[in-house]
């Protein structure tokens, strides 16, 4: 009932405005996966591709770790001036956090005299990538989810228009066609909204209809200052993005292209939490949001759908195909309504509580990692075990956001859910190698 009456509500309030962004974020984050898949299949899957896609991990971490995972909270607080230093300092991670990526990479492949020219083109792609993405979070925080929507739109397409025009069959080509194609499709978007900026303060100076000003303010219950926050909101930062890339490294001391698989499973995930986030999450969690009735009942409304969706899939893949294929499907499922769910309750976590509950996350996932860390050291580790690590990663610290923002109901359901799916995923998928 509760999910039925979020769905009903996002329908019947927003309508056609959740429509288009819906839309260009689902067609960014399609574009992405087609990437991954283009490169696969021209390329080949193995240790060429699992490096490939641990270096576009590692170059997301300025953007995961401090735009997403700080810049963006202390917005929903109302800290401009704070999330606007944060994200010069993002800017100054840009090439550390490519340099060292980029030279393994090279390193891997053998072609070390490209190592300068993907550092330039990684930093480049990146920093604009940054730019789009935190001119996104402020609108966004103003209720306007199209630009974060369509942050990496054009860069995605720019990215296979790249691969497509030179049809590579080397990683390492195909590395640098995407970059290009991507940066000329960043910079497309960003002279893009430069325009509509200037015409929105064009009207703003006339007092015209399409003015807007931003009316975000700190929640009053949120007493700690913004220094407290942003370390709060790093702490928090660090240990969920760092948990992930743990695991995602993990996967590679597994059977040789697992890990272009599993990345290839982690961008459809990681897609459906994108375009939940980015498109219909700003109308329900932004800088005027008091409360979480309404926010919770469509978080949960849209984890279900998910939920139910992979199972229907699981049962027709446990007929054609096998129960062990099933016990997988089953196993992404739970990944897939936990990250729906974790999306959501973060969010209003962000605006609504105070930033010292991101303790929490912050203990999950080095309790998570510990344990998938001594599993692998006893060569207990598997496909399974890592599926159902990413499991916890989310679910846990979601479901803690939920009880303290007093969505219990919500939380017990989530819980008994993602549960499920864990248990049947793994008994029907065993213990065993990929």
């Amino acid at each position: 009932m509760t999910a039925r009456a979020g769905a009903r509500s996002l329908a019947s309030k927003y309508g056609r405005a959740v429509a288009a962004p819906v839309l260009v974020n689902a067609g960014s984050q399609l574009s992405g996966l087609i990437q991954y898949v283009l490169l696969i299949v021209w390329t080949g899957a193995g240790h060429t591709t699992d490096y490939f896609f641990l270096l576009l991990a590692w170059t997301s971490v300025p953007m995961q770790l401090v735009l997403t995972g700080v810049c963006y909270p202390l917005l929903l607080r109302g800290a401009k001036e704070a999330a606007c230093n944060w994200m010069k300092f993002s800017i100054l991670l840009v090439p550390l956090s490519s340099a060292p990526a980029v030279a393994i990479y090279t390193s891997r492949l053998g072609d070390v005299q490209d190592a300068f020219l993907l550092t330039v083109l990684t930093v480049l792609f990146s920093g604009l990538v940054l730019v789009a993405t935190y001119d996104g979070f402020r609108e966004a925080v103003r209720g306007d989810a199209f630009p974060l929507s369509a942050a990496t739109f054009f860069g995605s397409l720019g990215a296979i228009f790249g691969l497509c025009a030179f049809k590579v069959t080397h990683a390492g080509a195909g590395t640098v066609t995407m970059l290009v194609g991507a940066i000329f499709g960043e910079i497309t978007f960003l002279v893009m909204r430069a325009f509509q900026r200037s015409a929105r303060l064009g009207a703003h100076a006339r007092g015209g209809p399409n003015a807007r000003v931003n009316s975000a303010t700190a929640v009053d219950s949120v007493a700690e200052t913004n220094r407290q926050a942003s370390g709060w909101y790093l702490g928090k930062s660090i240990a969920g993005y760092g948990g992930g890339l743990t695991l995602q490294s993990y996967a590679a001391s597994l059977a040789p292209a697992f890990l272009s698989y599993f990345s290839v499973a982690q961008r459809v995930v990681g897609g459906c939490a994108g375009v939940f986030s980015n498109s219909v999450l700003p109308f329900l969690v932004h800088g005027e949001t008091q409360h979480s009735r309404e926010a919770g009942r469509v978080t949960l409304a849209v984890s279900a759908a998910a939920s139910f969706a992979g199972i229907g899939i699981a049962a027709f893949i446990g007929v054609v195909q096998s129960e062990r294929d099933a016990g997988l499907v089953l196993l992404l499922t739970a990944w897939m309504s936990t990250s729906l769910y974790a999306a959501g309750m973060q969010r209003l976590a962000y605006r609504l509580l105070p930033a010292k509950v991101s303790a929490a996350p912050i203990v999950t996932s080095l309790v998570v990692v510990l344990m998938i860390s001594f599993l692998l050291s006893i060569n207990q580790f598997s496909p399974a075990v890592l599926l159902v690590g990413m499991v916890l990663l989310d679910g846990v610290s979601s479901i803690i956001f939920a009880v303290r923002l007093s969505l219990r109901n919500s939380a017990a359901s989530m819980a008994l859910g993602a549960l499920s799916l864990s248990v049947i995923g793994v008994s029907l998928m065993g213990h065993g190698s990929f």
